[in-house]
Order: C-alpha cells, then structure tokens, then sequence
C-alpha cells in the first residue's frame, strides 16, 4: 500500500515501530505515542506571519484536554464565557475551550485531525505481546519475536497497562480528533487503542482479537465495551479468543468501526490498500477543513449527554435530565459559534 499524504490542517502520530517486531505495542511505543500526543495539546502561540519555524509551546502552561465527561463542568465553561475578556491566566481551566481569542491565540497553529500511523510505511497495526512490554521492548538474544507465550516468559504487565489506559484516557480527551487507520489484525491491547480514536477505520473484513496471555483479557474487554463494543460481543471476544470483524464491531449498522466495504478483487493488496486510503483521506479532510473549537466543544457536550443518557453522569437515565442538560449546552455551543464568527478585535 503507498504511503498516505495528509491534507494540510492534518498530521501525524507516528508509531515510531521497532523494525524487527513491526508494529507492536511496547512500552517504548507507548510512551512515544504519548508525549507526541501531549506535545500536540500543548498550548502554542501562532507563529509570525511567512514564518515556517514553529512556535515552542508556552511556557507554564497547562495540557489542553477537553473536560471530563461529566455534566457539572457546563456550569464552568458557562462561568468562562461569561467573564469579560479573560486571560491566558484565566483561572478558568477551560476558558481556551470556550473563548474564541484564546483559541485563536494558543490552538489555531495546531493540527485540526491527527492520525496514528507511520507515513514511510503503511497504516497503522496495532498488536501487543505482553513479553516485551516490561522494560525497553528489546528482544533477547535468540528469541524469536513470535514464540509461544509462557507465563515464565511474562514480564510485569502493570506499566504497560498504566500507560495504555493514560494514552486511551488522553484520546478520548483530546480536542483534537484522531483517526486511526487499521490494516491487517488488530490484536491484544491495540483493539483498546484502535477504538479510543475518534475515527477507528477499517476494510468490513478487518479481523479484531484479543492475544496474548488470557491474563489480559478482562481488562481489555472491559475498557473495548466502555468504549462502545456491545457487552455481549466483548464478553465473547475474552472467552473464546475468536476473531471479530470490523463490521461486526456494533449493534447492527451501527458500528464501532467505520467500516469501509471490500472492493472487488480484494485479494489484490493494491485495490484493499486504495480503499482503505480513499476513506482515510476523506474523513481527515472533512476534519481538516472544519472549525477547530466547535468540533472540540461539541465532542464534550456529546460523550457527556450519553454518559447523562446512560445514567453514568448526574442524570437519572431516563434522557429528561440529560435533554434539559443539552439545552442549555446548545445555548452555548450558539454563543461560542456567534463571539467566534465577529472579528478578532470586538471579541
């Protein structure tokens, strides 16, 4: 498959894989995953005009994450919005989230969609053996990179997992969408990070398992519901090990995955690679193009309304709560769009 080119407004996570094992998750991975993730959230003033060197993020600054999906935080960003000409040290944490200026001023020269992946190569495969996660993710010598497992063999899994669920925690938060792009197996703890992205997407026949240790199974199966796979689907994934299609991955037509359908003449590596792409390059210029703040703001008000509808958030689970909640998220969501579409100096 050729190497994707991103549309401008968009930009890479790279794996950064080691070039033995492929694209397996180690520690190593992670961590890389996670500081280029978080160096993108960092608050970055715009760089001068005709300038092509980068602005350093601002010093002292905070991470910029989207709230937690929890309703009380409305009555926060209403306060921010309401304060007259706030500052980049608003002692509101989420006054950039609401306050077109400070978008402007600090999330403007950042990327408007991310994608995990490795542009050299081809998309993204996830996939984890426990074996390497502990330390580096270097291989002894003599060891195969795809030997049996043994729980000899097993190293501590704890930071592996800490880390993994800090990255998925970090996604789910980030104002910035990503998309992930999935080409072969997506298998063990990458099933976890595949779906913490905004847009998982996938040929229909993609295959999604859980491997390794049985030792990680429930905490893998638990978070791939929490992040939308149906309970049942999950269940059966950890105790039978079965593979599961992308297309498969939801209730019906509404699937975890975006799931693209297998071209004719799919045995053809060229014709899967050129249909996976088409959809990549689509969605991420749709998200390039879009207004920065409002999709952020937006994604919030969402995953927190569906907490609320769950009855997981301050609601009571039967939607009242949760509609009377929305509108006053919609009232808002119509401020922020109004201040943002008035010229920077009357903002």
């Amino acid at each position: 498959m050729k190497p994707i080119v991103l549309p401008s407004g968009a930009a890479w996570l790279r794996m950064n894989a080691d070039p033995v094992r492929g694209k397996v998750l180690t520690l190593n991975v992670l961590r890389s995953l996670h500081g280029q993730l978080t160096a993108q959230l960092q608050p970055q003033a715009k760089p001068e005009s005709g300038s092509d060197t980068p602005v350093s993020p601002v010093p002292g600054a905070f991470t910029h994450t989207l709230p937690p999906f929890e309703p009380q935080y409305l009555d926060e960003l209403e306060a921010a919005f309401a304060a007259s000409a706030p500052s980049p040290s608003s002692s509101s944490t989420y006054a950039w989230l609401v306050h077109p200026h400070l978008w402007r001023q600090f999330r403007t020269s950042r990327p408007k969609a991310l994608v995990l992946g490795d542009s050299g190569r081809d998309v993204f495969r996830f996939g984890h053996r426990i074996r390497f996660v502990a330390g580096s993710g270097s291989r002894q010598r003599g060891e195969s990179p795809v030997s049996p497992f043994s729980s000899a063999q097993i190293a501590n899994p704890v930071p592996f997992f800490h880390l993994l669920n800090q990255l998925t925690h970090l996604m789910r938060h980030s104002p910035i969408p990503i998309v992930a792009p999935l080409d072969g197996l997506v298998a063990g703890a990458g099933c976890q990070l595949a779906l913490a992205a905004d847009h998982a997407i996938a040929l229909a026949d993609t295959p999604f398992q859980l491997t390794g240790p049985p030792s990680t199974y429930p905490a893998v199966a638990a978070m791939l519901h929490h992040l939308g796979v149906p309970q049942t689907l999950a269940y059966r994934m950890m105790t039978l090990g079965e593979p599961v299609t992308a297309e498969q991955l939801g209730n019906g037509s509404s699937s975890v995955v975006d799931s693209v359908p297998v071209p004719q003449h799919a045995e053809s590596t060229d014709t899967r690679g050129a249909a996976l792409t088409t959809r990549v390059l689509d969605v991420v210029a749709k998200l390039a193009i879009a207004r920065g703040q409002m999709q952020a703001l937006s994604k919030w008000a969402y995953w927190t309304g569906v907490a609320m509808h769950r009855g997981d958030g301050n609601g009571d689970g039967d939607g009242y709560a949760a509609a009377s909640w929305m509108a006053r998220v919609v009232t808002l969501l119509e401020k922020v769009d109004e201040a943002a579409a008035r010229p920077a100096k009357e903002v």
